[in-house]
């Protein structure tokens, strides 16, 4: 199991390293095969944390700033109304809500014109993100809907999201972390295997960035949105059959 997960880990840090999303919907749902449903969204929040965090300082020099102060209020309003909602999500729960976001993220975007550069769409996108990954452990093709929106380019969505997504990641596991603890049946890994699992996103974050500094803008959102239909219609296979 450690090997397969370890493996995983470094795949899906590599992917988002390239396209800034899909990895993190992949090792949920894996990580979800393996764990108990609280427990894998603690658990992916600390791996995606890092991997984010170090995807951040990689293309630091292309981050938009600006985007930051709604979207982190955004986030702060999200995790203070669940905080008074709070439920622990089953395994078909989050493997639906997991395969649904790509295809309403879709039916969105064709419909409503969302600009993470605008202050009230970032608010409203902080708030969202919040909530899903709170309920869902990811959030990613509805982050994309704002991001994809915008005039951004493509290094400039992977560093501006990575810093969004460590920020969501972090009040992730802030919301988790005493119902986590109070559980016994946690089976929460040994900090060996999240030891090599953050050093593994590290890598895979370091390799994504080669590689996206040598593809195009056309390919960057032809294969994101590829990825993330395919990997909706898996979960929501996986969340119907389970």
């Amino acid at each position: 199991m450690a090997i397969q997960l370890l493996t995983i880990v470094f795949a899906t840090s590599l992917l988002s390293g390239v396209l800034g999303m899909g990895g993190g919907m992949i090792l949920m749902g894996a990580l979800s095969l393996y764990l108990p449903a609280k427990t894998a969204i603690v658990v992916h929040g600390v791996i995606q944390l890092h991997s984010n965090g170090f995807r951040a300082l990689l293309n630091k020099k292309h981050i938009n700033w600006s985007v930051l102060p709604y979207y982190f209020i955004g986030n702060l309003l999200g995790f203070s109304v669940l905080q008074v909602l709070i439920f622990p999500p089953s395994k078909r729960v989050m493997f639906l809500l997991l395969g649904l976001l790509p295809f309403f993220s879709f039916l969105l975007r064709s419909q409503l014109k969302f600009n993470i550069i605008n202050k009230w769409s970032s608010l409203a996108c902080g708030f969202i993100i919040s909530l899903l990954k709170i309920i869902a452990g990811t959030s990613g093709p509805i982050l994309d809907l704002f991001f994809l929106g915008s005039p951004l380019k493509r290094h400039e969505v992977i560093a501006t999201k990575a810093i969004t997504q460590t920020s969501s990641h972090l009040i992730k596991i802030i919301f988790y972390i005493n119902i986590f603890f109070e559980n016994k049946e946690s089976n929460y890994p040994s900090g060996v295997f999240l030891g090599t699992a953050i050093l593994l996103s590290l890598l895979g974050a370091g390799s994504g960035k080669y590689i996206l500094d040598n593809i195009k803008e056309s390919q960057f959102r032809n294969y994101s949105q590829v990825i993330l239909f395919t990997i909706g219609a898996v979960y929501l296979l996986k969340g119907v059959t389970l």
